[in-house]
């Protein structure tokens, strides 16, 4: 399974109906250090959910870091943006 897809699914196991969009950004860093010997080393992800209500930033962030720990080991670099519905609609 490829790594984008595993991120997904569980994603989804964890969070039920959430939007999920996963952009590969590695092609951006080729030759950046730390990007060597990785086929995916940058991933950017957005995740729209409501399971976020109540909710910190930080927390958040730490609930992603939770859910893709093995996930993230592989990777030179993630970056996150975590909304709620109604956040994306403001």
């Amino acid at each position: 399974m490829q790594i984008a897809a595993a991120i997904e699914c569980k994603i989804l196991d964890k969070l039920g109906n959430a939007s999920v969009e996963i952009v590969n950004e590695s092609d951006n860093h080729i030759g950046h250090l730390g990007s060597a010997g990785y086929a995916v080393s940058h991933l950017r992800v957005t995740v729209i959910s409501d399971y976020f209500s109540g909710m910190t930033r930080l927390e958040r962030h730490r609930l992603l870091h939770q859910i893709l720990e093995d996930e993230i080991k592989t990777l030179h670099s993630i970056t996150f943006l975590l909304q709620t519905n109604s956040e994306l609609s403001h």
